[in-house]
């Protein structure tokens, strides 16, 4: 997909909200499922490209802001992989879908499947993967933080993302006499 003057200009401000909404150091339950539907977005409207782009600055991002225990810093791949995960898998589920998209329970199976596999990658790398590599397991209240609340956000995430492109769609429809 080729990116033109004006989609760079709109991904600019999607990145920009995305660090504003990272900066404002809500709750995980409340920054996640914001960040998620960001996420959604962005490789729905951009491609696969420039959404992995977005899904691995926001854990650094958390990470150098302190939103993320240092004690996690191995997990960083991880997240950043599970958020190209959801990012890819929305990209190709989601590919010129979009004037389409209903919120309807057909929208939530490749929501579903994204959430899922993001929830897998996360949980696989601070239960099985690391430990392994590092010899010791996580605290158990961080691993229970990259289990069930990251598949929760994810989904609420993609809820979130179909409700926005509704709303989108409608005021586009409202201005379509102008």
């Amino acid at each position: 997909m080729k990116l033109t003057s004006l989609d760079i200009a709109r991904l600019s401000l999607i990145i920009a909200l995305t660090l504003i909404l990272q900066a404002l150091g809500l709750p995980q339950l409340i920054t996640g499922p914001l960040i998620n539907a960001i996420l959604f977005l962005t490789a729905t409207l951009f491609g696969w490209l420039a959404g992995s782009l977005v899904g691995i600055l926001t854990p650094l991002v958390a990470f150098f802001r302190g939103q993320l225990p240092p004690v996690l810093a191995p997990m960083l791949p991880f997240i950043a992989a599970g958020n190209v995960s959801l990012v890819l898998i929305t990209s190709i589920l989601f590919r010129l879908r979009l004037k389409n998209l209903k919120f309807s329970w057909t929208v939530l199976i490749p929501i579903g499947i994204a959430s899922v596999c993001k929830f897998v990658l996360l949980y696989s790398g601070i239960r099985v993967v690391l430990p392994a590599i590092l010899g010791t397991r996580f605290p158990h209240p961080l691993e229970f933080m990259m289990a069930l609340p990251q598949l929760l956000t994810a989904f609420g995430g993609g809820i979130l993302f179909v409700l926005l492109i509704r709303i989108i769609q409608k005021m586009t429809l409202s201005r379509s006499f102008y």
